[in-house]
């Protein structure tokens, strides 16, 4: 049943409820699906946790879509297949041709369904569906009442669907340099991060009052890494420090179909395309071979360095986790607690310890630490744009494949359905 609703709600949402101007493609709307469920599904409150499944699910797919398209842009992964409008995410020229490249990005199924070989793939459709799916169901479940809700706890299901939410407008503001909700103005970055804010807060109290731990923590570094991109860095720290040890919040995956799928192993161990970039091949960290950036060089059915903590169809990718949280502590607090916090980190992985009094020092060993231990689950793009660091390759450099050299882009434009659609949007 998710599997139908999964395939379904999409244009059905398109069809009755006029979903945000990100639809602009006439042939999204053209595909008819052998299954369709009714537009009325979408307001039932008896179907509320089958609607919250089914955007979870989504969600989880438009993550791993993220993870591969964010880290091609920035020096993560490095596309090796002969698809030349993917060439321009790995380019940096994702802006270039009137936002040719950008509308594909805004139009394709994160779980790259055409062309058959897989060498299609895009975040913005689907991290903008899962959250306008997050938004309508917390926008019934805030209007119904327990008595219309008997398929779960209405509160829990509703500080959930908001959690969701706010992670979905977080990517989005991280990943792309404008930002549009439900055919809304053009928002900036700093916007949308201030938007996910409030989305948590939300999320958060709902969860506290349904008791449900978990949900709430999920939020509560949520809300921490939104704050911390906002530049509200004492706020993120006293969220941070509510992470307990040993929390995670993973995706669910399985290899039933492609849209289920981990789609980072998709794109580096199964259709191949995307493999990780030279810079991160036999790292050395402290003096020793790093195993949080543990790879595999496979030849078949082309050359790519693929990530092992993504070694599976099945693999959960961390949403978030205690990790991230010390890490924001360390960030802000700076001095000793941040070197602890490091050599903490590093006695778990067998690296040797760090030491410094530099406060320069400590805090680039930060970032290091970020990009080794949040390797390969979607902080990477964001960390380089927070954190101004210079894109590699160079722009001007040779750039490998369609493109004669790197580009400028730095982050992912508004697809050209959305800024064409838009009424509120004018350029």
């Amino acid at each position: 049943m998710l599997a139908m609703i999964r395939r379904s709600h999409r244009r059905v949402a398109v069809i009755a409820l006029t979903l945000p101007t990100l639809w602009g493609c006439n042939e999204l709307l053209e595909v008819k699906a052998p299954t369709q469920i009714l537009a009325t599904t979408l307001d039932d409150p008896q179907k509320a946790s089958l609607l919250l499944n089914s955007m979870i699910a989504t969600f989880n797919c438009a993550l791993g879509a993220y993870i591969v398209v964010s880290g091609e842009l920035a020096d993560l992964f490095t596309f090796v297949g002969g698809n030349a409008i993917r060439d321009k995410y790995d380019s940096r020229r994702m802006s270039s041709g009137l936002g040719y490249t950008s509308g594909y990005n805004g139009t394709v199924s994160c779980e790259g369904s055409f062309p058959a070989d897989g060498s299609a793939i895009g975040s913005y459709a689907n991290l903008q569906e899962s959250r306008w799916l997050a938004d309508h169901i917390a926008n019934k479940l805030e209007g119904w009442t327990d008595a219309h809700v008997t398929t779960g706890n209405r509160v829990q299901m509703l500080g959930r669907a908001q959690a969701y939410q706010g992670y979905g407008e977080l990517l989005l503001g991280e990943g792309f340099c404008t930002m549009a909700f439900n055919s809304g103005p053009e928002l900036t970055r700093l916007q949308v991060f201030q938007a996910a804010e409030a989305t948590f807060t939300k999320a958060i109290q709902n969860a506290q009052t349904a008791g449900d731990a978990q949900t709430r923590t999920f939020a509560t570094l949520g809300r921490a890494r939104a704050r911390l991109n906002a530049g509200k860095g004492a706020e993120a720290a006293a969220d941070a420090a509510l992470v307990p040890a040993g929390f995670v919040e993973r995706t669910e995956q399985s290899a039933t179909d492609l849209f289920r799928q981990n789609q980072v192993f998709r794109q580096s161990w199964s259709v191949a395309f995307s493999s990780v970039e030279i810079f991160w091949r036999n790292y050395v960290h402290q003096g020793v071979a790093e195993p949080r950036i543990a790879l595999v060089q496979r030849l078949s059915p082309r050359e790519v360095w693929a990530p092992q903590k993504h070694p599976a169809a099945t693999t959960g990718i961390p949403i978030a986790r205690h990790v991230e949280a010390q890490l924001i502590l360390a960030e802000v607090q700076g001095g000793q607690n941040a070197v602890n916090i490091i050599n903490q980190l590093h006695t778990a992985a067998g690296i040797p310890a760090f030491s410094s009094t530099d406060a320069t020092e400590i805090k680039n060993h930060v970032i290091e630490e970020r990009s080794i231990e949040l390797f390969a689950e979607g902080h990477r793009l964001g960390d380089l744009l927070r954190y101004n660091i210079p894109f590699r390759p160079p722009a001007g450099s040779p750039a490998p494949r369609s493109d004669p050299t790197y580009g400028t882009d730095t982050c992912m434009p508004l697809p050209i359905q959305e800024v064409q659609n838009n009424p509120n949007i004018t350029r």
